[in-house]
């Protein structure tokens, strides 16, 4: 007696799509409440700095839970004081991040500011595919004023495949007294890819499919 294995082989289908469909994994993040830059997950390289032309300096200031991940308290953020301030360029860079077999990617991060008095502010989102060789603009972002909101920049395809990508975020300000901003809880995340496994067994699918409607005729 012949034995059907289709739908062993549909039921196989099913976990490995569940399997394609996994969630996001987290690629590197920062919580900063040890005071410092290093990774608390992944191995990826996060730098800062400050300009302007007047009194300021990067900070450790008080952070918050918002986007913190499971077992991190809010402790510290990563801050930006402009005490009276011109032409104010201040930059948050990660480098070495490896999307190989990753897909859907984010930059998601708890932001907030003060602010006594300021013009011209804005605050842009850039991308490098060469490990910050070159530079490309990718968005701005509307940042929250004396209240922390978390952000999250959607990338979707744009990394898929790419070893050594750098994603940086500069602010800019013609002139700032009393204004702070803060960073809290970065974390760069993506979706596996779906197995080529998984591709493997459609194909198998669809050809037993021909096979029993041939017997069938």
């Amino acid at each position: 007696m012949r034995k059907n294995f289709l739908p062993g082989l549909l039921s196989a289908l099913v976990l490995l799509s569940g399997a394609a469909s996994s969630p996001a994994q987290v690629l590197a993040y920062w919580s900063f409440n040890d005071k410092n830059t290093h990774t608390d997950i992944g191995t990826a390289s996060l730098s800062s700095t400050w300009f302007g032309l007047g009194p300021g300096t990067l900070v450790y200031a008080t952070g918050t839970e918002l986007n913190a991940r499971p077992g991190y308290e809010a402790g510290f953020a990563l801050g930006y004081v402009d005490i009276f301030t011109m032409h104010s360029n201040h930059r948050l860079q990660i480098t070495g991040l490896d999307f190989s077999g990753l897909t859907d990617a984010e930059l998601a991060f708890a932001v907030t500011t003060t602010e006594l008095f300021g013009i011209g502010e804005s605050a842009h989102v850039y991308y490098s595919l060469n490990g910050g060789g070159t530079w490309e603009h990718f968005g701005e972002i509307a940042l929250p004023n004396s209240f922390w909101r978390m952000d999250t920049i959607h990338f979707g395809d744009l990394f898929d495949g790419q070893a050594d990508v750098a994603i940086r975020i500069d602010y800019f300000a013609a002139f700032e007294t009393g204004s702070s901003l803060r960073f809290d809880n970065v974390t760069i995340s993506a979706v596996p890819e779906p197995a080529s496994g998984t591709l493997a067994l459609l194909a198998l699918a669809g050809l037993a499919r021909r096979r029993r409607s041939s017997r069938a005729e």
